[in-house]
């Protein structure tokens, strides 16, 4: 079975014999990624499961080196590089081989029969693919949630455990917004600004739960996973209690009672800073200066000097952006956007359609 997928001018076909695996992939992806039915492609992934064909691979033996494959919000994961194809690389925790053919852009997913991590990696290669073109051809990728009011999107961005997700689900709870990320977010070049969405999986952790009761209470005794599509999540038992729940998108929208949306031009940028202090809710006007400097802080992968992976990539590519690049990107996006520092004190979350009025609100600022 064959799928085709796009995220702005990059096309992607994905080919598995699993219908289910095909299904999953398409909730997981879009909107971000179009559906694509018609009209050439750029890159093929194809799942190939297969048990000789996995061990065959798995004896031939590690090569010398590594190569960046994914990026994380810590950095650029490298995966040891693996003897006997053009490029070869061996994910030892996922137990999955990439085997990459830069010249027919086409990557192969190879995987035992069975193991449940192969839905995830045709989700971050194809991913990767569309965050890595995008970056070379001008794209600013954001550590960020957003949503979006009458299709003008409002960014959330900050570092890890900043308030992102939790402040998406505040906004979102008003039943008035649609989703367009939890964790990435492309801006995109040109005029006016526009961001799309980023495919992620949506973690709700339990401080986060305990904010939102009736979040809590709508997700008690459901199936929801990431790794499952909706249908399957219908059929299955009840997910435990404890720890963090990890969604896909579709069952995060699906629980809210919303809708996602791809992308839209950017109304306002907002840092969220958890203050401690009684004040419930409060937005705070900065200098392009101040948002272009934070701006730089929200880079995803900026923390290690890299912005764009290795493995995933076409050497007709332009090159990656390098410093310079982001900050420019960053200083552009600074003058043409508002943005604001979001403080949120200890009842910041008690009324929702407050806060989702603010944040949309912010956006007419100029």
């Amino acid at each position: 079975m064959i799928r085709g997928f796009a995220f702005g001018d990059l096309a992607i076909l994905v080919e598995s014999a699993n219908r289910d695996h095909q299904t999953w992939l398409a909730e997981v992806l879009e909107p971000q990624f179009e559906p694509r039915t018609t009209g050439s492609h750029t890159w093929r992934i194809s799942v190939v499961e297969d048990h000789r064909r996995y061990l065959a691979a798995l004896a031939a033996g590690p090569d010398a080196g590594t190569l960046d494959a994914f990026a994380l919000d810590a950095g650029p994961l490298s995966l040891p590089r693996w003897r006997g194809a053009d490029t070869r690389l061996f994910d030892v925790k996922r137990q999955i081989f990439y085997e990459i053919a830069a010249r027919s852009l086409a990557v192969t997913i190879l995987s035992a029969p069975g193991n449940g991590q192969v839905r995830t990696a045709l989700m971050t290669v194809a991913r990767e693919l569309a965050t890595n073109h995008a970056q070379r051809a001008g794209g600013l990728l954001l550590h960020a949630s957003a949503f979006a009011a009458g299709g003008r999107a409002v960014v959330v961005a900050g570092p890890k455990r900043a308030g992102k997700t939790t402040l998406l689900v505040h906004a979102l709870l008003t039943g008035t917004l649609q989703y367009m990320a939890n964790d990435r977010v492309m801006v995109l070049p040109g005029a006016p600004t526009r961001s799309r969405g980023v495919p992620t999986v949506v973690r709700l952790r339990p401080g986060t739960l305990d904010l939102f009761p009736a979040l809590a209470d709508r997700l008690r005794g459901t199936a929801y996973d990431y790794r499952l599509t909706l249908k399957e999540a219908a059929a299955g038992s009840p997910a435990a209690e404890s720890g963090a729940r990890r969604l896909s998108a579709a069952q995060f929208c699906h629980v809210l009672g919303t809708t996602a949306r791809a992308e839209g031009d950017v109304a306002a940028v907002i840092f969220p800073r958890i203050t401690g202090e009684a004040d419930a809710f409060s937005l705070h006007r900065l200098t392009p200066a101040e948002v272009g400097a934070r701006l730089e802080t929200t880079v995803f992968g900026a923390r290690s000097g890299r912005w764009s992976t290795d493995a995933f990539t076409s050497a007709e590519e332009p090159p990656p952006p390098d410093r310079a690049a982001i900050i420019r990107r960053c200083r552009a996006l600074a003058d043409g956007v508002p943005g604001f520092e979001c403080r949120l004190g200890s009842t910041a979350y008690e009324n929702p359609h407050d806060t989702a009025d603010l944040l949309v609100n912010a956006g007419s600022s100029r």
